[in-house]
């Protein structure tokens, strides 16, 4: 049996965007209006009140609500997500798909999801006449293509929460991914934990699997690559040095190292479709 839905939903969506996390990442979120977000890559624990941190893979999501913090810790070597803030969920899709807040959902994971989170990312971002419209429509597509994958049962509330994690050296990793540009000694940062040099890096070898100095530089990799999405008009070398990179052939040199990709290549790329996509449109 087919289920018909109607086609104008308004999501009043604010802004949406594309993680690539590292094993480590601690992501912290004051919400003000609801969020969800989409595992794409990886496995990452979903923090819901009153159960703790729940272990979820490729293909989950969760909806968080407003008023909340929204936590999220990454587990593997690397990962990625997409979110969305929107406004109204209490329109009549929602209702239809039975999606709740605070409940993890699987679903099964395609580039063609992706391929939707991207777009609406890239219209909020540009504002191109009629984006509101299309991002509605965007949205609509890819809360349906996540209701068709679903499994029929969750997997929230039968598991056992996996709580765990050391603290010590979350105040570090906040600041590596947040403040990346400032260039803290390692002396600096086990300053901000209360411990040893020796022991902080002892520590933050045991919880990311790396050191703390490559931490920070694939924190700051991963900026560049959403600044150059974000101001495609800048030269390579501003982008370098707005994450704190002291030489440019140095960033190049890494970032070909981490995406397999020149960061002029990935800034190229990026200005092709967008002319692409706008032409389409």
């Amino acid at each position: 049996m087919n289920t018909t839905f109607n086609s104008l939903n308004s999501y009043a969506i604010t802004q949406a965007g594309h993680n690539f996390l590292v094993k480590g990442m601690t992501s912290r979120d004051d919400l003000t209006e609801y969020c969800l977000v989409y595992i794409a890559r990886g496995t990452q624990n979903f923090h819901i009140p009153g159960i703790g941190d729940v272990e979820a893979s490729t293909g989950s999501f969760m909806i968080y609500p407003p008023g909340i913090q929204k936590r999220n810790y990454i587990n593997d070597t690397m990962g990625e997500n997409y979110w969305v803030l929107f406004k109204e969920f209490d329109n009549e899709l929602f209702s239809q798909l039975n999606f709740e807040p605070y409940k993890l959902y699987k679903t099964n994971n395609t580039a063609h999801i992706n391929e939707c989170f991207e777009r609406i990312i890239d219209e909020l971002l540009f504002m191109t006449s009629g984006y509101n419209l299309l991002v509605d429509t965007l949205f609509t597509q890819v809360l349906i293509d996540l209701w068709r994958g679903c499994r029929d049962e969750l997997i929230t509330r039968e598991q056992t929460p996996k709580i765990s994690k050391d603290n010590s050296i979350s105040l570090a990793l906040y600041m590596m991914k947040s403040q990346c540009q400032n260039n803290y000694t390692l002396d600096e940062y086990a300053k901000m934990c209360n411990l040893s040099s020796y022991r902080f890096c002892h520590k933050f070898k045991e919880k990311t699997g790396m050191s703390p100095m490559v931490y920070r530089k694939l924190c700051r990799l991963k900026k560049t690559s959403i600044l150059i999405r974000k101001y495609p008009t800048w030269p390579i070398s501003q982008i370098a040095e707005s994450v704190g990179f002291e030489s440019v052939s140095y960033f190049c040199s890494a970032f070909k190292e981490y995406f397999n990709i020149t960061p002029g290549e990935y800034k190229k790329n990026f200005i092709k479709d967008f002319k692409k996509n706008t032409k389409n449109y």
